[in-house]
């Protein structure tokens, strides 16, 4: 993973025997990673039963599904709070039935969603789908494979056009976290002469963008990095794929016309946004747990026949949700009796009248499975004890030097986290 977030491989402007690379070295990784999770739901469930990944639901492929009459659905939820998600599967049959842990019947089919299809050319499509309870709207676009015989290079791009008065400006997520106001055609810390215009409004988007005046927010949540612009005013666009006939000149050294074994006459992308509208004074309580949950979707498994009478068919490593405004940012094992844990106030300062506030959260009441026995706060990085920390003494160029700012939690259990930070702790735990 972490050779895969170098920008090269998030933008897709490597060589391309460089993005062959990245794929076998993803696939490996993941074919490991399901030994491991594999091993750990036989555990939590008592099943032993060999478990079955569909690597090609988003094509709608699944050997399992489509050729069992009967089989089961493991849902694994990655976040620290219950979630509300779409189990989209491939079959064969025509009537089905569908229970959840407790043998409760589960709705299916056309009482869950909407959808319109929609197609532009061979090459272009898009599904347009409205989930009941849901305030976002998805949009679900293919494209590919690029047509080059004309000789032309392509760029495919989403536009949303509305009547929102952005004035020139627009915002995009930085790493997921932080929003960055942008303006066109304008740089904050030096004078910008314009020579790319559209290019050179293009900024990269993580998680989501927006546009807004004082009465309406139009947020989209994208399901991978992508780069993105507001060229015209109230407008919001979205580069969905690209094809080229001839090198930029900008250090690749071969043009970005990608193919595959799979893919010979060039590449097909399928990928989801989500769209919501809402006044922008509580925007941001729809699009952070709607981001967080895109980046972090639930994680299905599958197991053909009937399950054995003593399976345990629900889990939960916690005692209760977290607040909204906190994520469970890493849990992992440091020893035989401690675990590295690390808490993230998603939310910005002032963005959220309700989940910008400080929340407080008690580490002895936080998992199921673990005791707490003691506690220690270390630095983000996890290699040097809090306390122990030595800040440079930075001088600035005009102005006063800025007071350090410290707080005092309530106890010594009770950690505050408050607007955008990030707290790392070395837990002394016990089984239950």
């Amino acid at each position: 993973m972490a050779v895969a977030q170098h920008h090269d491989a998030v933008s897709g402007t490597e060589k391309q025997h460089v993005a062959n690379d990245y794929a076998r070295k993803l696939a490996n990784g993941w074919q490991h990673c399901q030994v491991l999770v594999s091993n750990s739901l036989a555990a939590l469930s008592g099943l032993s039963a060999e478990r079955i990944y569909c690597e090609n639901l988003n094509v709608s492929v699944c050997p399992l599904t489509e050729s069992s009459k009967k089989f089961s659905v493991n849902v694994y939820n990655p976040l620290a709070r219950p979630v509300t998600w779409p189990v989209k599967l491939p079959v064969n049959g025509t009537v089905y039935s569908v229970s959840d842990a407790s043998g409760k019947a589960v709705d299916c089919q056309t009482s869950v969603v909407q959808e319109v299809r929609q197609w532009f050319a061979p090459w272009v499509s898009q599904v347009v789908r409205l989930y009941a309870d849901s305030r976002a709207l998805e949009l679900e676009w293919t494209v590919g494979p690029v047509p080059i015989d004309d000789s032309l290079g392509k760029e495919v791009i989403t536009r949303l056009d509305t009547s929102i008065k952005t004035s020139e400006y627009f915002y995009t997520d930085s790493n997921g976290r932080e929003v960055l106001q942008r303006k066109k055609d304008f740089r904050p810390t030096w004078n910008l002469q314009q020579s790319e215009p559209i290019a050179g409004n293009y900024y990269p988007i993580n998680s989501r963008a927006y546009i807004k005046d004082d009465v309406d927010q139009l947020t989209v949540v994208t399901d991978r990095s992508q780069g993105g612009g507001s060229i015209q005013n109230g407008s919001l666009e979205i580069m969905l794929h690209r094809r080229l006939r001839h090198d930029d000149f900008r250090g690749v050294g071969e043009p970005l016309n990608e193919i595959s074994g799979i893919f010979p006459d060039g590449l097909v992308v399928r990928g989801r946004l989500l769209l919501t509208l809402d006044p922008p004074q509580t925007a941001a309580d729809t699009h952070r747990p709607f981001a967080e949950g895109m980046v972090l979707q639930p994680l299905l498994t599958f197991t053909d026949g009937d399950l054995k009478p003593n399976t345990q068919l629900e889990f939960s490593g916690l005692l209760a949700a977290l607040p909204p405004a906190v994520h469970l940012l890493t849990l992992s094992q440091w020893d035989e009796d401690s675990v590295l844990l690390r808490l993230e106030h998603q939310y910005q300062s002032s963005e959220s009248k309700v989940s910008s506030q400080p929340v407080t959260v008690n580490l002895q009441k936080l998992f199921s499975t673990l005791e707490v026995l003691g506690v220690a706060e270390l630095n983000l990085s996890a290699n040097q004890w809090k306390d122990e920390m030595k800040r440079f003494d930075w001088t600035p160029e005009k102005g006063e030097k800025p007071l350090l700012k410290t707080f005092q939690d309530p106890s010594t259990w009770e950690v505050t986290l408050r607007p955008m930070e990030i707290r790392t702790f070395l837990l002394k735990v016990n089984l239950r």
